[in-house]
């Protein structure tokens, strides 16, 4: 269920049942992912908790706050570090704007020296991942400018300069941090995302590639191959090379157009919906 028709859901429920799903749920959910576990454990283990605390901090189910207290102790422990670095990127592309807006500056300051202190080759990619979104820089590394309006609000926030210690590590009932100050209001938008303004955005040309012969209705991409896929009206499915913009192979479909489609990269499959091209079908 996607975080929006469970945000729907729960918006539903009457207060008292809503404050009994999260006592339920957040310490349900804190339990699996504070088990001990080796630094190059599986993470498909516990992925699903570490997206569905994400995503209750998301629907502001629980609180910004707890969250990011409870993954600033757990990154501290290596026996807890694989899970709370997962959770910490699931948080960070759920909750960006959350973090910028409703976290006290000290409280990113320290889970931000906390991170520092992650130097294990087995989360780099997450690493990078976090400081990038988050516009901060590695030690040592020079300031970037020109970054995202949401990161420039995130650092404006929340000055730059020498980090913080993080905090001591909180009491065992870890779900606690949640309980204070949690509110359920998934219908408000987000001032920092508010403050983008459109005129930060804007869309430039890049390649033309000309081989369709009528109306485009589908794009995928393959990074493994780095190539762009296109179906139309005109019964063909063109995959594009990404580096030369030239057709790099091409399937008609007979008495079909592609009318959607999704690239799952992982398995090499194009899964491709059709529907019936009436004018190909009268030619037939």
């Amino acid at each position: 269920v996607s975080t929006q028709s469970t945000g729907f859901l729960l918006s539903r429920l009457a207060e008292p049942y809503r404050v009994a799903l999260r006592d339920t749920l957040v310490p349900a959910i804190l339990q699996f992912l504070t088990v001990k576990r080796p630094l190059d454990c599986d993470r498909r283990d516990f992925f699903a908790y570490a997206e569905a605390f994400a995503s209750l901090v998301k629907l502001d189910f629980v609180s910004v706050s707890g969250a990011v207290t409870t993954i600033t102790t757990l990154l501290q422990s290596p026996d807890t570090r694989c899970a709370a670095i997962t959770m910490l990127g699931k948080t960070v592309e759920l909750c960006l704007a959350q973090l910028a807006e409703k976290c006290e500056p000290a409280q990113l300051q320290a889970l931000r020296a906390a991170l520092a202190n992650v130097t294990d080759d087995a989360f780099q990619y997450d690493i990078s991942y976090i400081l990038e979104n988050m516009g901060w820089q590695r030690v040592g590394e020079p300031l970037v400018v020109g970054m995202d309006p949401v990161q420039s609000l995130i650092n404006s926030q929340h000055s730059l300069g020498a980090v913080a210690p993080a905090p001591d590590v909180i009491g065992s009932n870890l779900s606690s941090a949640f309980s204070n100050g949690a509110s359920f209001d998934i219908g408000s938008l987000s001032a920092a995302a508010s403050k983008v303004s459109a005129a930060t955005h804007r869309l430039v040309p890049a390649h033309s590639y000309v081989g369709h012969t009528n109306t485009i209705f589908a794009l995928g991409y393959d990074p493994y191959l780095d190539v762009l896929i296109s179906s139309g009206k005109d019964s063909q499915v063109i995959a594009w090379s990404s580096a030369t913009g030239a057709a790099s192979q091409t399937v008609a479909l007979a008495g079909h157009y592609a009318c959607s489609m999704d690239v799952d990269a992982s398995r090499r499959q194009l899964l491709v919906c059709g529907v019936v091209n009436e004018a190909r079908a009268v030619d037939a």
